[in-house]
């Protein structure tokens, strides 16, 4: 938490910069960051290639900062300056970067401080081009230190199924990232072993989503194809030196641009929810995996008694769903033993999902046939408190982006 409380504070001074200097000069902000966008995005790549050339373009954008910057860098380091700095005043852009790029970081002697790191630099390239590009849109960024506990300086972290990094947008997860003390091919092999085929459901013809590994001070983009495949795209940064801090600032940016294009290139599916994310209500908390929905209920006999119903009925309708395909289906556990010393009930569901486009008549009728058969089953159970669960579970997995 100490960690976290350090970052969050270096990220309010960094406003607090940005917005002290610039109440004193016309803001051009809007202007100077047209520097860091990508030269003529008009459509998605289709291939790692193409993506490689989109996060770092043979011309790249250049970093606006502050006159002062600008000019004690050309006299230290004339090749990085002329190369990815422009020379600006003192709005909020080039106020902020120029604080951004001065930021030091102590040496990372744990999974967490990597975390934090990335993290810093992600959030705060994306606030900037939130607040002044015209590419603007609403996401939400989660970030997990998998420590093995909060104040612990280990390098080793618990094996978890969520990755330590998510942004999502639109009911879709477009970037996930893992971070590890000092390998990233352990990081990399963490991340692929998370990873699924995009569900074409919720992601449609996208082609890719963005990821990361980071180590220690190391960096580098990967591509999550729509197989699932992970490939590493483009250079690894090393984020202590002054020439790829500027890249990677460069980069994030053009990362920003490009999820921008896969959220208006996704369908738009009513209630869907992100991959690695949860839903909570009262008691009962779904997790939503790529391959599976994780349900659980805390006090599961208030909730029976609330619901007017019992274990019993509900294992008839998970009874039920076997013999229809067009059910979500029990995973994992073949016993009975549900509920857990604690009393909390768990489970774990297969996903359902359809095609986004109903290209024929023969679809709406296989589409039509399974809703009928679905809804015959259910209504074929003896209680409706059965049903209901049966219901509630399948509409949460239909609507999940997995």
């Amino acid at each position: 938490m100490k960690k976290e409380e350090q970052l969050r504070e270096k990220e309010l001074l960094l406003m607090q910069s940005g917005q002290n200097n610039t109440a004193l000069v016309e803001d051009r902000s809007e202007e100077w960051i047209k520097h860091m966008l990508i030269p003529g995005l008009t459509t998605l790549p289709q291939h790692d290639y193409d993506l490689a050339n989109a996060l770092f373009p043979e011309k790249h954008g250049k970093l606006p900062v502050t006159r002062r910057m600008y000019h004690e860098r050309l006299m230290q380091k004339p090749n990085v300056t002329k190369s990815f700095l422009i020379e600006a005043d003192d709005s909020a852009v080039p106020t902020l970067l120029t604080t951004a790029l001065w930021v030091s970081f102590g040496p990372e002697v744990s999974e967490m401080d990597v975390s934090g790191l990335v993290g810093f630099f992600l959030r705060y390239i994306f606030v900037l081009y939130r607040s002044y590009s015209p590419y603007k849109f609403t996401y939400q960024f989660f970030f997990n230190c998998n420590e093995t506990t909060a104040g612990s300086r280990s390098s080793s972290s618990k094996k978890r199924s969520r990755p330590d990094t998510l942004l999502t947008a639109s009911g879709c997860t477009f970037l996930i990232g893992e971070d590890k003390l000092s390998s990233l091919s352990d990081a990399e092999a963490d991340l692929t072993e998370k990873v699924r085929p995009l569900s074409t459901m919720f992601y449609g013809e996208l082609q890719f989503i963005l990821g990361y590994i980071a180590a220690g001070s190391a960096f580098q983009w990967l591509s999550i194809g729509k197989s699932g495949v992970v490939t590493r795209v483009g250079p690894t940064f090393d984020l202590s030196t002054d020439v790829d801090r500027c890249q990677y600032l460069l980069s994030i940016g053009y990362a920003y641009q490009l999820i921008k294009k896969m959220i208006d290139s996704v369908p738009k599916v009513r209630g869907r929810h992100a991959m690695f994310t949860e839903d909570i209500v009262g008691d009962r908390t779904l997790c939503f995996f790529p391959d599976r929905v994780k349900k659980s209920v805390k006090n599961f006999d208030s909730f029976c008694r609330e619901m007017m119903t019992g274990l019993d009925v509900i294992l008839r309708a998970y009874k039920a769903r076997e013999r229809c395909p067009s059910l979500p289906q029990l995973m994992g556990k073949k016993s009975d033993n549900y509920i857990s010393r604690t009393g909390t009930y768990t489970v774990q569901i297969s996903p359902l999902g359809h095609a986004p486009i109903l290209r024929s008549e023969q679809s709406i009728r296989t589409m039509a046939k399974n809703v009928c058969e679905a809804l015959s089953v259910l209504m074929r159970q003896a209680s409706f408190t059965g049903m209901s669960d049966s219901l509630m579970l399948c509409r949460y997995h239909r609507s999940s982006s997995c």
